[in-house]
Order: C-alpha cells, then structure tokens, then sequence
C-alpha cells in the first residue's frame, strides 16, 4: 500500500505549461458553450445545467489525459497538448458557424480528425461526441442529425487509424472512400429528418466529402509527420550535452555529468542490440540518477523536475524505477539503464587500474548481471533470457565501460 501511495504521487503530476494549456482548452470549451446558450436563447436553468456538464466531462477527460500519459499510453500518436488546443479552437469555432444553419447535414466528420490529430483515439472519440452532444442540446437539433453527427464521428476516427498505419500510404481511393461516405451519410441523415433530398442538401453534401476527404489525404499525415519530428527533436533536445539539465548536472558534479554519459551511450547501444527504444534509453540513462542534484528523496525531485521539462512519459516512468528501489524495472529500456548504471558504477568504484585488464571487466559483467538476473530485478522488465543474454554479450564486447 505504502509503495502504490508513492507511486500516485509522482505520476499524477503535470507540468505548469500543460496546466495552462488545458485552461485554455477549457475556457474554449466553455466559452462556446456560452456562446450557443446565449445565441439560442436558452433559458437561465439550461445555461446552469450546461456549465455543470461541462465541469464534470472536462474533469474526466483531463484526468484521463493525464493517467494515459503517465502510463506511456500517448507516444507520439498521442496527446500533443498545443495540438489540443488548436483543435479545440477549430472545432468549437465550426459549432458556432455550423450553428447558423442547422437546417443542412454539415461535415462533422472534421472534428473527429482534428482531435484525432491531437489525441489518442479513444480520446479524440470521446471529445467529439461530447461537442456534438452540446451542439444538439443547445441548437435543438432533429435526433436524425444528432445520430448521423455521431455516426461520422465514429467512422472519422476509424478512418484516422488506418492513415496513423506505417506500412500504408493514403490515397484516391482513401479520398473517394471519405468522399463517398459522407454524401451517402449527409444525403441519407438529410432525408431521415425532412422525407426529402435538396438541390442545397447535395451540393453541401458534395463539399463536406471533398473537404473531409482533402483534409484526411493531404492535411492529416502531415500533420502525424510533424508530431513525429517535434517528438525526435524533444529527444534531442534533452540528449544535448549543452541542454540546461544538463548544465545542471555538470555544475553539480562533472563526475556525474561523465557518468550519465556513459550510461546513457551503454544504454543505447545495447537496445539497438535488441531493438528496443534508443532514445527511451539513451534519454533516461542520462537523466537516471538526476535526483541525486536535487536531494532527497531522490526519486520523487527527479521525477519532478522532468516533469517540470515535459519528459517523454516513457522516460519519466523509468525514473520511478530508479535502482528497482520502488519498483522493478517494467520495460526493457529500464532494465537496460538499470543494468548500464550499475555497471558503470562498479566499475567506477574499482578504478582504471583495476579494470585496466578486459578479463577482469568481463568478470564484473558477468558476475553483477547474473547476480541481479537471479535476484529477479528484471522478471518485470519483458526482458527474455535471449535478450538478456545479448545485452550482457553485447556489453563484455565493449572495450571499456568507462
């Protein structure tokens, strides 16, 4: 119980920036919300009712962002919390200006590609479906309209993950599916509510899958290559010896600036070795012991400050394995740095003379790893024996550790 407490306290942080963009996101949310209450009228007890929704959905959802980045869950296809609140923006933006001419089927199927932009799936699902939930409510909209709304949601979110898929590339035929989809959808939602299709309906309908359509071929993958490249450059960032952490670390101690830099080239050297995360490794084997310039406790200042600089969650979690103290390892990148920074600190301890022979570091391998392999330091990890094995090999062939 006492090490569950622990573990809350440290991952359910988040840094100020985040916090003042999920305001925003918020008062965006809000705002709109206001916007359509006032605009159609709406007595003094519905306006009550909807700020009261709001607070309770945007509780939730934040506190699912924050639980589903602690746990690594986000990656770059993730939360991007500028992103949010781009899409929040654009997407409440749309409701106002869709509110104006409730009387034709719009292109909802927008909305869920913007936040599919900015969050995980099951986010972005939820989200929009809560906006288009508002837009009903407030707008009085037909319920034909509202389940076709929710229907292109559904169906935008699909269609996101197969333009997030690696080995597949969009499309003409990407673009006629989302075309087709949402004439077929707005002309038929269309005829549900009136018994009856318009010349304004079908040319509506034409221009909601043309943009939908443009925007999931030639705007969205655009945007996934560039979360990637602000993720690689986060990386770099923070793998910069002249990065401000860094600095920190070198000022505090130049021993321990060469140790985390030892570690942190051990450690990716040696996911390579088994196609891990390099960088997971390599940033959290230069960071592993950054508590140590704050004091104590060591583990909850490290994970404090990388918060406070907006780690990736997946290093963050392995600074919450700092030593297996608080728990073991529960990734191979962790057991990795786990394994890089005891090794680089015996043999610190033993000295250049000592280790001057390559016998005598090949018996330090072997002996410190297989002593904290039985101990079961990485049975958490998913770290098989075969891998384990190539690590440990991988390491005796280095020349030196040091």
């Amino acid at each position: 119980m006492e090490e569950e407490s622990y573990m809350y306290q440290d991952n359910s942080r988040i840094s100020l920036r985040r916090t003042l963009v999920l305001l925003l996101t918020t008062l965006i949310f809000v705002g709109g919300e206001l916007f359509l209450v006032f605009k159609n009228d709406l007595m003094i007890d519905a306006l009550l009712c909807m700020i009261t929704l709001s607070a309770v959905f945007v509780l939730v959802l934040f506190m699912a962002i924050v639980v589903k980045r602690v746990h690594g869950e986000l990656h770059y296809r993730g939360t991007n919390y500028t992103k949010l609140l781009f899409a929040s923006a654009l997407s409440v933006g749309m409701i106002i200006l869709f509110s104006y001419r409730m009387d034709i089927f719009l292109p909802f199927m927008l909305i869920a590609f913007f936040f599919a932009a900015a969050l995980e799936e099951s986010l972005a699902m939820g989200i929009s479906v809560y906006l288009t939930m508002v837009y009903s409510i407030t707008c009085g909209i037909n319920l034909y309209y509202f389940y076709g709304y929710v229907l292109c949601i559904i169906l935008g979110i699909l269609f996101t993950g197969l333009l997030r898929r690696n080995d597949w590339r969009p499309g003409g035929s990407m673009f006629i599916c989302i075309f087709c989809v949402n004439l077929i959808l707005s002309v038929l939602f269309y005829y549900f509510t009136y018994l009856s299709v318009t010349t304004e309906q079908l040319i509506v309908s034409v221009v909601n899958g043309v943009l939908c359509g443009a925007f999931a071929v030639f705007i969205f993958p655009r945007i996934l290559h560039s979360m990637a490249k602000e993720e690689y450059e986060s990386y770099e960032r923070l793998l910069d010896d002249e990065y401000s952490l860094m600095q920190d670390i070198k000022r505090y101690s130049f021993a321990e600036f060469e140790h985390a830099r030892r570690v942190s080239r051990l450690a990716g050297i040696c996911a390579e070795e088994i196609g891990a995360d390099t960088r997971v490794a390599r940033c959290a084997g230069l960071y592993y012991r950054l508590g140590k310039i704050e004091g104590e406790p060591e583990i909850d200042n490290a994970v404090q400050v990388a918060t406070n600089h907006c780690f990736p969650p997946e290093v963050i979690s392995i600074l919450t394995e700092y030593g297996g103290i608080v728990r073991k390892p529960q990734t191979p990148e962790s057991a990795i740095v786990h394994m890089a920074d005891i090794l680089v600190s015996k043999i610190e301890l033993l000295g250049k003379t000592t280790m001057s022979s390559s016998w005598n570091q090949d018996m330090v391998i072997y002996q410190t790893l297989n002593e904290y392999s039985q101990a079961g330091m990485y049975d958490e990890s998913g770290l098989s024996m075969n891998r384990f094995l190539k690590v440990r090999e991988r390491l005796v062939k280095e020349d030196s550790l040091l």
